[in-house]
């Protein structure tokens, strides 16, 4: 079993790879933006594209994995029922299928989160109090707030994914009611270490995690420059523990880090920019676009999201707490 109480079994892997990736990029934007503003562009760019390579990186566990796509029908049938709901969607133009896709993701980021939470609680052997929905209070409050923000557009996907509606009051209420949710996980926090008890890398966790949503909604026109943090905060953890868990699970456990890292994320990045090339060749997420979309564009645009959208169901599966495998690679040993 792993003794210590850091996922890599190192603080500052840790710390680079899966607690502050995002507060790293954010360093390298603003030094980037001093002395070479062409390498802030670079920056941004990487980003973009190591969150679509992460995507692309949970089929090793699941169809490269014999043992593990033979037991589970919707390795395949997933993927089919995405391409179906988002064909069906987009050729009969309902609304607001970007938006789907932008709260999807923000969900698939907690979950993600905080399942690394509870990660850092096993392995330190001490239970957290703080409850998953004040956890999630500290995402959502934020996001929502942003909404009446006075930002005229935001995208994730296109250039307006989400409806915004600018209201003064509402966006101070929402101000007043997410830092108050802060500051009552704040009084757990230092309480806890009054007790003695605060499990310091959970605790990290949960202030990187929330830290980007939190800049979003005090500076939504920066947004441009906050994004790119939040894709780093998601991207390189999910990297680093997924090398992480085929080294303990497998496929390919035979070999070592160096090898086992440059095989997948390699062969992800590969994906990703083939996936990139044809979005920017093929694919125009303009709002004209949706109304009145043929069929022949709705297929193309299907296709490109279905992998994003398996990915988010895959991502549930694997990691599910009664499965062997993700016990497994969560406190070490190997599959019986």
């Amino acid at each position: 079993m792993n003794k210590s109480p850091w996922i890599l079994k190192s603080v500052t892997a840790d710390s680079a790879l899966i607690l502050f990736p995002g507060v790293i990029v954010l360093c390298l934007l603003i030094s980037a933006s001093k002395i070479a503003p062409a390498m802030s562009v670079f920056l941004i760019s990487l980003m973009v594209l190591v969150d679509s390579a992460h995507v692309f990186s949970t089929s090793w566990r699941t169809l490269f994995r014999v043992s593990e796509y033979k037991r589970e029908w919707s390795y395949w049938g997933v993927p089919l029922i995405c391409f179906g709901v988002s064909f069906a969607w987009l050729t009969l133009g309902i609304p607001y299928y970007l938006a789907f896709l932008v709260y999807a993701t923000v969900f698939h980021y907690m979950r993600q989160n905080y399942g690394i939470i509870r990660w850092y609680e096993r392995l330190s052997g001490k239970a957290r109090k703080l409850s998953e929905w004040h956890f999630y209070l500290l995402v959502i409050l934020p996001i929502v707030t942003f909404h009446f923000s006075s930002l005229d557009s935001f995208g994730m996907f296109s250039d307006s994914d989400i409806p915004l509606h600018a209201d003064e009051r509402v966006y101070f209420v929402g101000l007043f009611l997410s830092f108050a949710a802060l500051f009552a996980w704040c009084l757990r926090e230092f309480a806890a270490i009054r007790r003695g008890d605060i499990v310091w890398s959970a605790s990290l966790s949960i202030f990187g995690t929330v830290l980007p949503f939190y800049a979003l909604e005090l500076f939504p026109k920066h947004n441009s420059i906050i994004l790119p943090i939040l894709l780093a905060s998601h991207g390189i953890p999910y990297f680093a523990v997924f090398v992480l868990s085929m080294k303990r699970v497998g496929p390919l456990k035979q070999y070592g880090w160096p090898l086992l890292a440059m095989l997948v994320v390699g062969s992800s990045f590969a994906l990703a920019i083939v996936s990139q090339e044809i979005d920017l060749r093929y694919v125009s997420l303009t709002e004209d676009v949706f109304h009145g979309m043929s069929s022949t564009y709705a297929f193309l645009l299907a296709a490109v999201f279905t992998p994003v959208l398996s990915h988010y169901f895959w991502d549930a599966i694997i990691w599910r707490g009664s499965r062997e495998e993700a016990r497994v690679v969560v406190l070490g040993g190997e599959l019986i």
